[in-house]
């Protein structure tokens, strides 16, 4: 009976989503100067996809970044399986990106970050 009166806060409120974003260099000052910019994998906790982007393009945008566009789909992760997901896709990077716990505890959040970039240099189209 009393479980009427428990709090739903414990509870995701979002799920996690990933999409791939193209950036110009925009005022970054960070990216090295001989690249034009970027392919992102980016990842945000929000209600569903729509919000998910708009999330993850206004965080790369405040951090000086130009969005140029997404590419390929965006993708629903169970964020319950982030640990094996990191274990699969980035290997590599597994100490660079949030724990299994803290993305679990940002999906109550605004929880946004970045995988890898993979930076491109300027076309040479003439």
């Amino acid at each position: 009976m009393f479980g009427v009166f428990k709090s739903k806060a414990s509870k995701p409120v979002s799920s996690l989503f990933r999409m791939s974003v193209k950036v110009g260099r925009g005022s970054n000052a960070d990216m090295p100067a001989s690249l034009a910019g970027a392919f992102v994998p980016v990842y945000a906790a929000a209600a569903n996809h729509e919000d998910a982007t708009r999330k993850g393009v206004s965080k790369l945008v405040s951090q000086g970044f130009e969005f140029l566009d997404l590419q390929g789909p965006i993708h629903q992760l169970d964020a319950a399986q982030w640990s094996d997901y990191v274990a699969k896709a980035w290997p590599e990077f597994a100490s660079s990106l949030p724990n299994q716990a803290e993305v679990l505890a940002g999906l109550n959040g605004d929880l946004v970050f970045f995988g890898p970039f993979a930076g491109y240099e300027p076309s040479r189209e003439g």
